[in-house]
């Protein structure tokens, strides 16, 4: 499955975030987004996710050389993000069976392994409200990685994380993306330039605003 972004440009009222991004992105690529805070790598994101609509240009998903519609975008990709909300009045066994009813879990890995991989078993018991900032970007990160999906959206996944949640973070980008298309916003390297992931596009959106 591959991902086709020509001309693209968003503007909110009268001011461009950005204008003119092209890019071909190919099944397994691993894309990087950076630029300034506030320079429009979240609202990008957005924009491919079709959570957001396209002021100009063009977002093409093709499989197999066939446009994917709109609205069936979804069903392709996983998310995390630090705004990205989850349901706080859920534990977390709770929250995985409501997931895992509307997206499959990656091929060899059982819902009720997922607890002890996000190091939360022992805190499983709990309600989502009463986990701390880093282990609710764990089951974020978790989410997006282990759901059944071409393409695994992050914006910023190591807000949040201490160094051991860093680095646990980085051994997923290196044990559960072989075969997907991995696009990461960030402007922090760490998050990034990891060993086992050759960065095969970067796209800074400081290159595409208006002079």
């Amino acid at each position: 499955m591959d991902l086709t972004i020509s001309k693209l440009g968003k503007r909110f009222q009268q001011e461009w975030i950005f204008q003119g991004i092209d890019a071909t992105i190919k099944q397994g690529d691993f894309v990087v987004v950076t630029g300034a805070n506030g320079s429009g790598k979240s609202t990008l994101l957005k924009l491919l996710t079709g959570a957001m609509p396209v002021t100009e240009g063009e977002i093409d998903y093709t499989n197999q050389g066939k446009s994917i519609g709109i609205d069936q975008w979804y069903k392709h990709f996983s998310f995390a993000a630090p705004y990205l909300e989850l349901i706080e009045e859920f534990t977390l066994p709770e929250l995985l069976e409501f997931h895992f009813q509307f997206k499959k879990p990656i091929v060899g890995i059982e819902v009720k392994e997922i607890p002890a991989m996000l190091w939360l078993e022992k805190q499983s018991h709990k309600f989502i409200s009463d986990y701390s900032s880093g282990m609710k970007q764990r089951i974020k990160l978790g989410l997006a990685f282990f759901t059944q999906s071409n393409f695994v959206f992050l914006d910023e996944p190591g807000a949040n994380l201490d160094v051991a949640g860093l680095a646990w973070y980085r051994s997923l980008i290196g044990n559960y993306s072989l075969g997907r298309t991995i696009i990461v916003c960030s402007n922090d390297e760490a998050e990034y330039k990891i060993k086992e992931a050759e960065i095969s596009l970067q796209i800074n959106i400081m290159d595409y605003k208006q002079v």
